[in-house]
């Protein structure tokens, strides 16, 4: 008899035991983000102002580099490094190593600069064809300024920044463009500008393709030198009462922008359509209402991709 209510109270024991975790797991099932800890975030109107940010470094608008037609040997050379010169000027003489060609004279083509010279008088010089690439470089050892030939002029009265934007990027580019450039030898100021040029073929870097961008530099004083590396944001434009939502409650699978929203307790991956973004928000276009609760910074639990990235896709969306 003793056995028997022993052996009854155990069964009411387990049960109750039973009981009390399947209460706890449907729970935790209907209220995932308050027993997972996931940060939140409200949808809302606000003002999105888009920028892209780029490296790039200070080179001259003109520059010219100026080889004699023949070989042979440098006689005369009339200019020095950072001379000043004219359009037209003389600049050296050469006696072609052939003795039936008369004396050649190298002369300006524009109002500059010398900014490289690539021999002394005496020495003898090759073709154009074969004639020498030197590269100045910055204190990094890095490219700024190429120059070819014997003689580089360029105009420093007229400066422009080049620029490598991603490929990712370039269709947000355009001609005229605003442009802030500020300079790491200059922090005290920065330069405004425009876009007024983008090469139409890449360049490819261990697979990364880049496009070379130019932009005017407006106001430069006599502080701003070539070759100086700059850093460009580029004004992609500025949205007004537009919906939004922190960067990192945007996610990326497989090329579709989603979101994860909280719908009665629940997380729910909701595909969005994207605008701009800025360094804090992204436009959201569709898919989301304001007021609605959305997850940020975290993989829905909910999500059956096997490849899901948070962010908003750099500065602004795609």
């Amino acid at each position: 008899m003793k056995l028997s209510r022993i052996l009854l109270i155990s069964i009411i024991a387990i049960a109750i035991v039973i009981l009390l975790i399947l209460g706890f797991l449907m729970f935790r099932g209907n209220s995932q983000p308050a027993q997972t800890g996931l940060s939140t975030a409200t949808v809302t109107k606000g003002t999105v102002n888009s920028t892209l940010s780029a490296t790039g470094t200070i080179i001259s608008a003109n520059q010219v580099d100026l080889n004699f037609e023949d070989p042979g040997k440098l006689t005369s050379l009339s200019v020095g490094l950072n001379s000043a010169v004219a359009n037209g000027q003389e600049l050296a003489r050469l006696t072609p190593t052939d003795t039936k060609l008369d004396e050649e004279t190298l002369t300006s083509t524009i109002d500059g600069t010398v900014i490289h010279i690539g021999a002394k008088v005496g020495e003898q010089l090759g073709t154009t064809a074969t004639q020498t690439k030197s590269t100045s470089t910055t204190s990094s050892g890095s490219p700024a300024i190429d120059t070819t030939g014997f003689i580089t002029i360029a105009d420093t009265a007229n400066l422009q920044v080049k620029i490598g934007v991603d490929q990712a990027d370039i269709a947000y580019v355009v001609v005229g463009q605003p442009v802030t450039t500020s300079l790491d030898a200059i922090p005290d100021k920065n330069f405004g500008g425009n876009i007024v040029s983008i090469d139409p073929i890449p360049t490819n870097n261990q697979n990364v393709i880049t496009y070379t961008v130019y932009a005017s530099v407006i106001g430069p004083d006599t502080r701003v030198r070539l070759g100086m590396s700059s850093n460009v944001k580029l004004d992609l434009g500025k949205k007004e009462n537009v919906l939004i939502v922190p960067n990192l409650a945007v996610k990326t699978t497989d090329g579709q922008r989603s979101v994860t929203r909280i719908v009665n307790k629940k997380q729910v991956d909701i595909k969005v359509q994207v605008g701009i973004s800025d360094d804090k928000n992204t436009e959201i276009k569709s898919g989301l209402a304001e007021g609605d609760k959305v997850i940020v910074g975290s993989i829905s639990l909910t999500s059956s991709s096997n490849s899901t990235s948070t962010g908003g896709g750099g500065m602004f969306g795609r």
